[in-house]
């Protein structure tokens, strides 16, 4: 049995369309064809906002990336909900403050993941385990993608476990840090005074 990230784009078919195949999913999950751990109808407006629209989760009882959460983890990469990504993954990959609409773009396979969702689309996504693709492709129609879970999986973990630095000065911390900000001479301070400062974080 593999474990596969599946996409299929329902633009054109409609969200009506996309409800029915997230049915036809959790039939042939029920049915034993296939194992649905998560699936969601995704919508995603022109500003590239998406939209929970339905959803399928197996993987309450679960906790940890390496057992679940990837499609949550692939909307909030999207432009989920703001936080989306918080506490994501056994340990807590990443805080709530992070911007999670960085996280991918240092990572061509999270990069060509997101693409399979753009903006203007509805598209169902699902992690699946299955051992034919056959039902999965009956329930889902044409267009399927696949990915290996187990790949996507190692890129959000090497992705969101990564120090996230500051990608230009404006974003660097400003005003008074305890501990960090002034340097053991009040090199910090002086220097802000004068014009003419280096941010003690970059040191």
């Amino acid at each position: 049995m593999t474990e596969n990230i599946v996409f299929a784009d329902f633009t054109e078919r409609g969200t009506r369309a996309a409800l029915r195949a997230l049915d036809s999913l959790e039939e042939a999950h029920r049915a034993g064809s296939l194992t649905v751990r998560e699936a969601r109808v995704i919508g995603r407006d022109a500003d590239g906002n998406a939209e929970v629209v339905a959803e399928v989760d197996n993987t309450t009882r679960a906790t940890g990336l390496a057992v679940g959460g990837l499609v949550g983890a692939l909307v909030g990469l999207v432009g989920g909900p703001a936080g989306a990504l918080a506490g994501f993954g056994a340990g807590g990959l990443i805080g709530g403050g992070r911007d999670a609409r960085r996280v991918f773009e240092t990572n061509e396979g999270l990069e060509e993941l997101t693409a399979e969702i753009p903006p203007g689309s509805t598209v169902v996504v699902a992690d699946v385990e299955e051992v034919s693709t056959d039902p999965l492709d009956r329930a889902l129609g044409a267009g399927v993608s696949r990915y290996l879970a187990s790949r996507v999986r190692r890129d959000l973990e090497e992705t969101l476990s990564a120090p996230q630095t500051p990608p230009n000065a404006s974003d660097a911390p400003t005003g008074p840090v305890h501990g960090h900000d002034v340097g053991p001479h009040g090199e910090g301070e002086n220097a802000r005074a004068s014009g003419h400062e280096e941010h003690w974080w970059r040191r």
